[in-house]
Formats: structure tokens, C-alpha cells, sequence
């Protein structure tokens, strides 16, 4: 019986000691309506600093696709060469920063 005890008292402290540091789970939960996310407080400063040094903001185009590869698109070396030209694509990956 000393052993379930003193086992039940080992997972206790366990459970207590992981719900208040997560060491395999560095997500922070910044408001309820976003995911968790693992802050880069580094990253953020340096990015600010060069933002604030633009003369205007500038326009990020984000393009979600499905079911492609690395290498299928013309900008990393598929389009044409594979038989699949992306002309739009490789002209706005050409013109952007």
C-alpha cells in the first residue's frame, strides 16, 4: 500500500511541476481568439527596427498551395525545366525583395 501511496504522491508532484513550467511546450497563448505561438522577442526587435526605416510599408504577398513540390515551380528551379512553365509566378519572385 506504501508504494501506491507514495507512487500517487511522485505523479502528483509531477503533474503540479509540468503545469507550471512546460519544458515541451514553449507555446505561449497570446490572446484566445489566436493559436499558440513561440515567441522570438530577438526576432521581433530586429524587424521593427528595419521596418521603421522604410519609407513605407510594404506589400507581402503570402501564396498558400496544396500538393506541390520544393522544386515545381520556376523560382527553385522547376517551371520550364520540368516541363511546367510558371511565368507569373517567376516574374513577381523576380521583382520582389
Amino acid at each position: 500500500m506504501k508504494k501506491y501511496i507514495v507512487l500517487l504522491a511522485a505523479l502528483a508532484f509531477v503533474t503540479e511541476m509540468s503545469a507550471q513550467q512546460n519544458y515541451f511546450n514553449p507555446t505561449v497563448k497570446v490572446k484566445d481568439y489566436l493559436e499558440p505561438a513561440i515567441p522570438h522577442p530577438d526576432q521581433d526587435k530586429e524587424m521593427k527596427d528595419k521596418m521603421s526605416k522604410l519609407k513605407k510599408k510594404p506589400n507581402i504577398l503570402i501564396i498558400l498551395i496544396d500538393d506541390m513540390g520544393y522544386g515545381d515551380i520556376g523560382v527553385y528551379g522547376g517551371g520550364v525545366a520540368i516541363g511546367a512553365p510558371t511565368p507569373n509566378i517567376d516574374k513577381v519572385s523576380h521583382e520582389g525583395l
